[in-house]
């Protein structure tokens, strides 16, 4: 295969595209492709510059180029054994940081079990330990596929599905990428809390959430951090206003995240955890339409009477600083989280939506096995786990 780095000059995208194309739209090898020009309209390239990235393709002996007849997908396109035997589990955390947390344990603890149920080999890399890993490296390893838990950055991600593995994400989703998502059903999770609070009285009601974009460095020798884009933060934060208009509830206080450790749990890249402290987190500023708990919460007359957490790892620290206003949970303010996995450092009286990490894990084993036994299917699936509700000591709102 070609060498595989960060594709920065117009030729490489123009490859990386159309390996995209063919992925996303289930082309198998024999399958004719479109014409040079054709390319050339649809990546508003020039002729020479699509020409030129289609030589390196045939060159990888991903792409065929038949005299007189056209361009066709080649068996190189696919590196697929006829079995499942190796997979690769690629962090985007420290090793000591999945063990450390509830939902990243139950995740592991998941599709290592699948794995070994169906005697499938396993190797484990951390990028906060080896650093960005690229497809060349990949080859080495003698991997089938793929499993990449938490990975938030499109761009790589848009690399991995160019190294030609079967491969599947967990804890995130992307409508615009090449391979399967596994992901929380944010959508119901968020509705789910809403409407609870709706049916005990609650009107007025705050939500909390982590950002959608931040950026870190995964370790402090990097030169340039990782852009990160979370679904999670984006599905909970629409959703959450969605359902409140849908009870007929003024629209949610959206609140600012948190600083220190629950913002940076919810990062999936924190570094606090790892072996080596060392690395940054940027960019956690609040847009300015958001105020912190302390100025919503601290006002008596229109102060809402529920917080809706996107987490349950930030409970403990919201419930301490609603009690330095002196406002008690539940008695005062209900709480409950969208997600949340049973941590016991969690408030055990909190109501949440006990999503089953487990068998996220277990379901990205599935999905690689059916890739294997049906590798005609096309890829861009994003499947949803469900969750169970946990009752927790909300109450009903107080006048």
């Amino acid at each position: 295969m070609a060498d595989k780095q960060w594709c920065n000059s117009v030729v490489d995208q123009v490859g990386n595209r159309l390996r995209e194309r063919i992925l996303r739209q289930g082309l198998r090898p024999g399958d004719r492709l479109p014409s040079y020009r054709q390319l050339a309209r649809e990546f508003d390239v020039a002729y020479m510059t699509v020409k030129r990235g289609m030589d390196a393709l045939v060159e990888d002996r991903a792409v065929e180029r038949v005299p007189s007849k056209g361009l066709f997908v080649a068996e190189g396109m696919f590196r697929r054994p006829q079995a499942l035997g190796n997979v690769l589990i690629l962090f985007p955390t420290s090793l000591h940081y999945v063990l450390s947390h509830t939902f990243t344990s139950e995740m592991s603890r998941g599709f290592l079990a699948a794995l070994e149920s169906a005697a499938i080999a396993s190797q484990i890399r951390s990028l906060v330990v080896d650093g960005l890993v690229f497809g060349d490296y990949v080859d080495r390893l003698g991997v089938d596929a793929v499993v990449l838990p938490g990975m938030e950055n499109d761009e790589y991600l848009k690399m991995v599905a160019n190294w030609g593995y079967p491969a599947v994400v967990l804890d995130y989703c992307s409508e615009a990428l090449p391979m399967d998502f596994v992901a929380c059903d944010n959508r119901a999770a968020t509705r789910h809390c809403v409407e609870h609070l709706a049916r005990l009285g609650h009107r007025r009601i705050a939500y909390q959430g982590d950002r959608e974009v931040w950026t870190a460095r995964l370790r402090k020798s990097d030169k340039e951090p990782l852009t990160h884009r979370s679904s999670d933060a984006r599905e909970r934060r629409e959703g959450i206003l969605a359902a409140a208009a849908a009870c007929g509830l003024p629209e949610p206080r959206l609140l600012q995240t948190a600083g220190g450790n629950s913002t940076k749990l919810a990062t999936k890249l924190v570094t606090k955890f790892s072996e080596d402290p060392s690395g940054t987190i940027a960019n956690q500023q609040a847009p300015p339409s958001e105020a912190s708990l302390e100025q919503v919460f601290r006002t008596g007359a229109g102060r809402p009477t529920a917080l809706v957490l996107d987490s349950d790892l930030s409970a403990p620290d919201a419930i301490r600083r609603l009690a330095e206003l002196g406002l008690r949970v539940p008695q005062d303010v209900s709480v409950c989280a969208v997600a949340g996995a049973g941590d016991p450092q969690a408030s055990t009286n909190l109501a949440y939506c006990k999503f089953d990490f487990y068998g996220m894990g277990r379901k990205a084993v599935e999905i690689l096995r059916e890739r294997f036994a049906r590798p005609e299917k096309p890829v861009n699936r994003i499947h949803r786990i469900g969750f169970e509700w946990v009752e927790g000591s909300t109450r009903e709102a107080r006048a």
